[in-house]
């Protein structure tokens, strides 16, 4: 009966409020309201999670700030691999209103115990990275829950908006401590980060600018969904105002390869890779078709077909540089067909004990120069035997490749 009593409460202050005027209310500022851990001792009443929810928005929307859909905030909760629970404290919190793309992260814990209710409500600044806001308050249970928020918001709005007010436009332009600069990037809505935390926003028509503390190096940190982010560091010069943020290597789960190996020389191979983590750990299937033939008036071709099963890794260097080099090892299988009848198809197994490579990174394309250690396993009808694969009986296979990222 009390359950049904304070959201019948609930349904008319959200009735009365949406009569109120709307002159006084915060301009668009973006609110996550996350669930209130329950610290209850016997872990009842977990009902009231949502009934506190519910009234924290209708409190703040109110007041003018828009309400990010907790499907959103769940979303950016799960990518983080955060519970619930653990967004109580405020740099999770933080972390997931961020990655929501809000402005204020509003977390907190109830406890009941009998029939009062202690309620806690913390407001977190995401991009000031620091505690604006918060009230505890405590109180009977039912009906006067919804009196305890609507206490609490109230207070915390003005700190909030003070938090959150910017120095006026002429005091900022001229404090000799501050500078305003604007940072370029091709990387449209990316998020741009400062030094590690305060973020700047998202890259807007090609921009962002903001004001910073002068005579200091900047560590930009730039991110964006689908692409590696990374962090560039700003060494702010006298005079100049615009700076240019290096563009970000899109993640490459796919990619296929066009091959040709030197020892195999009438042939061409194609191949397809998968990336584990993206352009850095992969398993690849290559098959190499090729002949061997002295063209002569007399001469049979001998046919070959190479396929082989690799993993390969990237070492030392970042998705995003022009030189890379990686290793990879595998097996495979070499079918040998000749072209006179009556004659059986050969079978070398081999393991691809070590391969290196160096690269060439032109983002959606990359060449690659690879050296291959193949020792043939000398098992059922074979040609090699139990034997290092050389060329001309003295080097190693090497191969020419190119790689299209997806």
């Amino acid at each position: 009966m009390i359950w049904f009593f304070s959201n019948l409460a609930l349904l008319f202050a959200q009735e009365g409020s949406t009569n109120k005027g709307s002159g006084d209310t915060e301009p668009q500022r973006r609110v996550c309201v996350f669930l209130s851990v329950n610290l209850s001792h016997s872990g009842e009443d977990v009902r009231y999670q949502e009934l506190i929810a519910d009234a924290l928005e209708m409190e703040f929307r109110n007041a003018g700030f828009n309400i990010v859909p907790r499907e959103d905030w769940q979303k950016a909760r799960i990518e983080l691999d955060l519970s619930n629970e653990e967004i109580v404290l405020g740099p999770n919190a933080m972390k997931v209103a961020r990655r929501a793309d809000s402005d204020f992260a509003v977390t907190g814990f109830f406890k009941l115990e009998g029939n009062r209710l202690l309620l806690e409500i913390k407001c977190y600044g995401v991009p000031q990275n620091r505690l604006v806001a918060g009230n505890l308050a405590s109180g009977r249970s039912g009906l006067s829950v919804y009196n305890m928020i609507n206490e609490s918001v109230r207070k915390m709005i003005p700190e909030m908006k003070a938090a959150w007010e910017p120095l006026p436009a002429l005091e900022r332009l001229s404090d000799a401590r501050l500078r305003e600069i604007t940072l370029l990037s091709e990387d449209e809505d990316a998020e741009v980060l400062i030094n590690g935390e305060k973020s700047l926003g998202r890259v807007k028509n090609g921009a962002v600018t903001e004001l910073v503390a002068r005579d200091t190096d900047l560590i930009v940190e730039i991110r964006k969904e689908g692409f590696h982010s990374r962090k560039q560091v700003i060494r702010q010069l006298e005079g100049k105002n615009k700076y240019a943020l290096k563009r970000l290597a899109k993640e490459t789960r796919w990619a296929s390869d066009i091959l040709y190996t030197i020892g195999q020389n009438l042939g061409v191979g194609m191949g397809l890779r998968y990336y584990f983590l993206p352009d850095q750990f992969y398993a690849g299937l290559e098959d190499y078709f090729f002949l061997q033939h002295k063209f002569g008036s007399k001469s049979q071709p001998v046919v070959h077909d190479d396929i082989r099963f690799l993993l390969g890794n990237y070492l030392f260097f970042p998705p995003d540089s022009l030189f890379r080099i990686g290793v990879s090892t595998g097996f495979g299988l070499i079918l040998t067909g000749m072209t006179v009848p009556d004659q059986p198809v050969f079978t070398d197994f081999y393991l691809n004990v070590f391969n290196g490579w160096i690269e060439v990174n032109l983002h959606t394309w990359s060449v690659f120069f690879r050296v291959e250690g193949k020792y043939g396993l000398n098992v059922g009808n074979n040609l090699l035997g139990g034997r290092w694969h050389l060329v001309n009986g003295s080097v190693p296979p090497l191969t020419l490749g190119a790689v299209k990222k997806w």
